[in-house]
C-alpha cells in the first residue's frame, strides 16, 4: 500500500561487511540516498529512513518516498476517474462533472473507522480547528483542450523517530527509628 512507509523495515542484504556509523547515515540522508544499516537486536538489516532523491525542498511529501507513493497513488486514481471525460464536449457542465469525479475519488481515499486504509486523514490545523483530509478542489478549462484540476490534500505520515523525555525529580526520604 502507498501509505506503508519503508523506514524500519526489514531487507535481505548480503555480503555487507562495513558497519555505516550515525554519521555516515546522515552523510547518505542529506544526499537523498536510502541507507541500510545493521539492526543489533534482530541481526537482520533495516531500511534507515525511506526518501527520494528529491531536493528541490524540504517538504516532505516530497522527500518521503511514502509521500511521493502517495502523491503518485492519488494522481493514477484521479486519471482513472476522470479518462472517461477525455473526448467530451469542453463545456461548464463536463468540468463540473471532472469536479465531481475528483471529490468522489478524494472522499474514498479519506481514513477513518470505515476506511482505516485510506490515505488521507482529517486532522487539526493550526489555529486548533479541524482540518478536513481534503479541500481546494479546482477544475479549469482552458477553453481549447485542457482541463487543469487541482487539490489540496493531507496524507498520512510516517512515524520515523520517537522521542522520549524523562523529568527526574529527587523525592525527600526521611526515616525514623
Amino acid at each position: 500500500r502507498p501509505e506503508v512507509p519503508l523506514t524500519n523495515k526489514t531487507i535481505y542484504a548480503q555480503g555487507l561487511t562495513y558497519r555505516y556509523s550515525q554519521v555516515d547515515l546522515e552523510d547518505f540522508l542529506k544526499e537523498g540516498v536510502v541507507p541500510i544499516a545493521q539492526d543489533p537486536e534482530q541481526g537482520t538489516y533495516i531500511i534507515v529512513q525511506g526518501l527520494t532523491t528529491w531536493r528541490k525542498d524540504t517538504n516532505p511529501m516530497r522527500r518521503k518516498l511514502q509521500g511521493v507513493s502517495i502523491r503518485d497513488y492519488l494522481t493514477r486514481k484521479l486519471r482513472l476517474y476522470t479518462k472517461k471525460f477525455v473526448g467530451a464536449v469542453g463545456d461548464s457542465t463536463t468540468v463540473e462533472s471532472i469536479l465531481n469525479a475528483v471529490e468522489t475519488a478524494l472522499a474514498e481515499e479519506v481514513r477513518g473507522g470505515r476506511n482505516p486504509e485510506g490515505v488521507l486523514p482529517p486532522g487539526t490545523g493550526p489555529d486548533g480547528e479541524p482540518e478536513p483530509a481534503y479541500k481546494n478542489i479546482t477544475a479549469v478549462f482552458d477553453g481549447i483542450e485542457l482541463v487543469a484540476v487541482e487539490f489540496e490534500a493531507h496524507p498520512v505520515g510516517e512515524v520515523a523517530y520517537i522521542t522520549v523525555t524523562a523529568f527526574l525529580t529527587p523525592t525527600r526520604i526521611v526515616r525514623s527509628a
